[in-house]
């Protein structure tokens, strides 16, 4: 039987109940199937719901039953029920997350499930973020928190105190309890509430700041030891839910269940230094790294505290995967594969070149990963030679000054534009934040030679400079996070699958060239 050990340094835990269902006599196990169906005569059903919503008439229902070993739970389709625990052994500068703040890009209508101990929703830096949820513990809606990790975890993503500020601090969480006062739970509930999260809270991200500890930990993959979560996931996966997972805790020993799930985003730990967490467990499964030792955050009963572990990791990966999906949000080629590869394509090495296993393919870094963004246009269909204006502008401006360039590559691969020119201060918006921008026709100077008499698609790419030093005259690359407008000229009738209205003024949409290798 799968068995579980934890060392947990955000509090002192109490001792495992010794009365869970667990202590009947066989072993725990479970299955989502469509109907209640058969169990086998040697297994006994101790309990079965409903989860998440009927998808094309197929209903889910998670069976939780007792068999005499393993064996007979394998036979009879069952994987067994595992204890799972909450993993816990300067963040927003630290994950390039501050710049993307200063754009007023804070994680605004997204929802993020923290499938955890609960959540202290009365603490002052998290009661505006609370979205509700469900506790799978003692099955009710009361997600209160009687351990202290999920509002450390929770703090991480939507905290709005100055110093412990959240990387999503516009988000809200929906907080599944699925671990009890002592940090443990069951993999049963974990899927439940997987499933819960997609399909009746309508989560954009779900969080994982738990798993399985030694002898259950692995080197690889392990979808084939854990088929009903690898479901799981990849069901949330398959409607536009990423699914973050912490790696463990365990160093070579390898990185625990759901972290070893092959399509989990799974996070390791890095010190301050940009060093790897001593702790931080290593294998084939670790996709990216953040910082997880001393992060400061909110704690249960109101006040502050500094955490470490692997658990507190994957939560800033959770809030930069809200972030990027507003970023992003009208690129409507954009997967949810996608948006990992954002942060993982343009992951900083720390460790050793290239991909390894200790950090994965390295130090998320959200600056990177949103610095040069490439805008194509939408479709509609004028008449050959017409001209337009095309707008490039960033809101709020830097007070220092701000330069930019647009260039158009044609139906035949040439490109036109590229000169850096300075951006003109245009208005305040209704927020009191004064946007810079830039205007060139198509027919200008500024596109010497460009001829917009061919039907077809042109791609059209902005950048932009700015003072990101106080009172420096060097200009740095700085991300654009506006909505760009732009009137379109002569494109085809249809791009990426989908049928804009006829009209001269439509809304950039965005793609991004870099696939994941694998």
């Amino acid at each position: 039987m799968l068995s579980i050990s934890f060392v947990a340094l955000l509090t002192t835990l109490a001792a495992l109940s010794t009365t869970d269902a667990s202590a009947e006599e066989g072993v725990r196990v479970y299955k989502v199937v469509s109907t209640d169906g058969e169990v086998g005569d040697e297994c006994d059903v101790l309990h079965s719901e409903e989860v998440g919503i009927a998808d094309e008439g197929d209903m889910k229902i998670l069976i939780i039953a007792v068999c005499p070993s393993e064996e007979v739970a394998k036979e009879n389709g069952f994987d067994v029920d595992a204890k799972v625990r909450a993993l816990d052994a300067r963040v927003n500068r630290a994950t390039g997350a501050t710049i993307i703040h200063y754009a007023s890009n804070i994680g605004s209508g997204m929802k993020i499930a923290v499938l955890d101990t609960g959540m202290d929703y009365n603490h002052p830096a998290l009661s505006d973020s609370y979205a509700g949820g469900h506790d799978y513990v003692n099955s009710d809606g009361d997600t209160m928190d009687d351990n202290g990790h999920g509002t450390a975890v929770a703090g991480i993503i939507t905290s709005n105190h100055p110093l412990s500020r959240g990387l999503a601090d516009g988000a809200k969480i929906v907080a599944l309890k699925v671990l009890d006062a002592s940090g443990t739970g069951h993999m049963s509930d974990i899927v439940a509430a997987i499933y819960d999260a997609v399909d009746i809270f309508g989560v954009d991200v779900i969080n994982l700041s738990l798993g399985t500890g030694p002898p259950d930990v692995y080197p690889g993959f392990c979808d084939a030891d854990f088929p009903s979560l690898k479901d799981a996931i990849d069901y949330a996966l398959s409607k536009n839910v990423i699914v973050v997972s912490a790696a463990g805790n365990f160093g070579i020993a390898g990185v625990s269940a759901p972290g070893c799930i092959s399509s989990s985003l799974t996070v390791g730990a890095l010190r301050s230094t940009d060093t790897p967490a001593p702790f931080t467990s290593i294998g084939r499964a670790v996709d990216i790294s953040t910082i997880g030792v001393n992060v400061f955050t909110t704690r249960l009963g109101g006040s502050y505290i500094n955490v470490s572990g692997t658990s507190f990791a994957a939560p800033s990966v959770s809030a930069a995967i809200a972030l990027l999906k507003n970023y992003y949000a009208y690129d409507l080629s954009i997967t949810p594969v996608g948006v990992a590869n954002a942060l993982i394509n343009n992951a900083i090495d720390v460790h050793l070149p290239g991909y390894d296993t200790i950090t994965g393919h390295g130090k998320m870094d959200l600056y990177e990963a949103v610095k040069v963004r490439t805008l194509i246009l939408g479709s509609t269909t004028l008449s050959p030679g017409s001209h337009t204006s095309i707008t490039c502008f960033e809101e709020p401006a830097h007070p220092d000054g701000n330069r930019g360039l647009i260039t158009i590559t044609d139906t035949s691969g040439s490109t036109f534009g590229g000169t850096i020119i300075p951006f003109t201060h245009g208005d305040h918006d209704a927020d009191g934040n004064l946007d810079a921008r830039f205007t060139v026709r198509t027919d200008d100077v500024y596109f010497a030679g460009l001829s917009t008499n061919a039907i077809g698609t042109y791609h059209v790419e902005c950048k932009v400079w700015s003072k990101d030093t106080p009172g420096s005259d060097v200009f740095e690359q700085h991300p654009i996070f506006a909505q760009f407008s732009t009137s379109l000229f002569v494109v085809s009738e249809s791009l990426i699958g989908i049928a804009l209205p006829t009209t001269t003024s439509l809304l950039l949409l965005l793609y991004m060239r870099r696939k994941r290798d694998g």
